[in-house]
């Protein structure tokens, strides 16, 4: 069976912000992940650990206190960092699309929902309007609206947080990307929505044949949801692997104290164990070539003061960044 060449190819990709009082925050530093057509791909890592601004850099929506200092982003071989503004305008919905973690602040509130997913429609090459809304309803009636054709004239503040999530997957899928990324895309909401939620982010992408970037902190749910999944710490990618092979032999310290501090059936609060220590401050001038550096019980010279390299496995499926994995 062939190989498929990957739709996203993200290489050495290092971001910093610049702080109000001076000095610079390195928040992801020599990044690097290819996302398969067709597959769905966890990132995971604690709260500050730069998923989310890693998403936003995938669709160039940093704010101007970003600054991409190395790295390349390409999707289908054409490269995001040297597109023009208006081409990424284009690219925004139609290629890659977003799912944000707050529909709450993420839907317009004074702007009805169905024109609010027509808008998207008529941005990507819908020219007629009245086609636009009768599209916008079917679109809301796909995700799962009852009445849809009612709903689509109700404002934000109308709808549960479990239907604005529909309306912001129905936004998101309205112009058919090739890659959709979920970005916390059930925090905030009840057990029942939240699997409600990712299944239909399964079967819309399965549907629709479409890759998905899954980025939470919960590993439990990646290894659930998606085919492959990938670790970062303190914006360094340390760890990515086939979803199976990562839960049973993961070979990074950190991988492995993610899984330890993990709730699974059949554990108990004996059982888990708090990951020691916190990430590094990110603005420190003396941050440590491995960034759990001061958290790894493994840690030696080599890792404060060398970067390491990416290993692979033969089939190149897994792939870890340690001098001394387990």
């Amino acid at each position: 069976m062939p190989v498929l060449a990957p739709l996203l190819t993200v290489r050495r990709l290092s971001l910093a912000f610049a702080l109000p009082q001076g000095g610079r925050a390195s928040v992801l530093d020599g990044l690097s992940l290819d996302i398969a057509p067709q597959e769905a791909l966890a990132l995971v890592g604690e709260s500050g650990s730069g998923k989310s601004v890693f998403a936003l850099a995938l669709l160039r929506l940093l704010d101007r206190h970003a600054e991409i200092t190395d790295g390349e982003i390409r999707i289908e071989g054409e490269d995001l960092l040297h597109a023009s503004d208006k081409r990424m305008q284009d690219l925004r919905g139609k290629t890659l699309a977003i799912i944000f973690q707050n529909p709450a602040s993420s839907l317009n509130p004074i702007r009805r929902i169905g024109r609010q997913i027509a808008d998207v429609l008529l941005a990507h090459g819908e020219r007629s309007a009245d086609a636009a809304r009768r599209r916008a309803v079917q679109m809301l009636a796909r995700v799962g609206i009852q009445d849809a054709a009612r709903r689509a004239n109700a404002y934000p503040f109308e709808l549960s947080g479990g239907m604005k999530q529909r309306v912001m997957i129905a936004l998101a899928l309205a112009a058919s990307p090739r890659l959709l990324i979920a970005d916390e895309a059930t925090t905030g909401l009840d057990v029942t929505t939240q699997a409600m939620v990712m299944d239909l982010i399964h079967e819309q992408a399965r549907a629709n044949n479409m890759a998905t970037l899954l980025i939470t902190h919960d590993l439990a749910l990646a290894a659930e949801r998606c085919d492959r999944i990938a670790v970062i710490h303190a914006g360094q990618l340390v760890e990515s692997a086939p979803a199976a092979r990562l839960l049973t032999a993961a070979r990074h310290p950190y991988t492995r104290a993610l899984l330890t501090a993990t709730p699974h059936a059949g554990s108990t609060l004996a059982n888990l164990r708090a990951i020691p220590g916190q990430a590094p401050d990110t603005a420190a001038a003396d941050l440590p070539a491995c960034r759990y550096y001061a958290r790894c019980d493994r840690r030696t010279e080599l890792c404060k003061s060398l970067p390491p390299m990416q290993t692979a496995s033969s089939n190149g499926a897994h792939v870890v960044a340690c001098h001394h994995p387990l």
